[in-house]
């Protein structure tokens, strides 16, 4: 299911620590991420490397 999602992940160990998600799948990971940040939730954002577009980072 990731293959179909994510164009790459990227891994720290065994943690996902950010996603790069298909290019005809992005709007709809923009939105949700939007709606996610209008909802107050703390989030921790990953730190950009200089190679990534888009950087949605997984927290567990």
């Amino acid at each position: 299911m990731a293959r179909a999602l994510f164009e790459e992940i990227w891994l720290n160990g065994e943690s996902v620590i950010a996603v790069k998600p298909r290019a005809e799948l992005e709007p709809f990971f923009k939105l949700n991420y939007e709606e996610f940040l209008k909802k107050g939730k703390n989030i921790v954002l990953a730190t950009p490397m200089g190679f990534e577009p888009t950087i949605f980072t997984v927290t567990g």
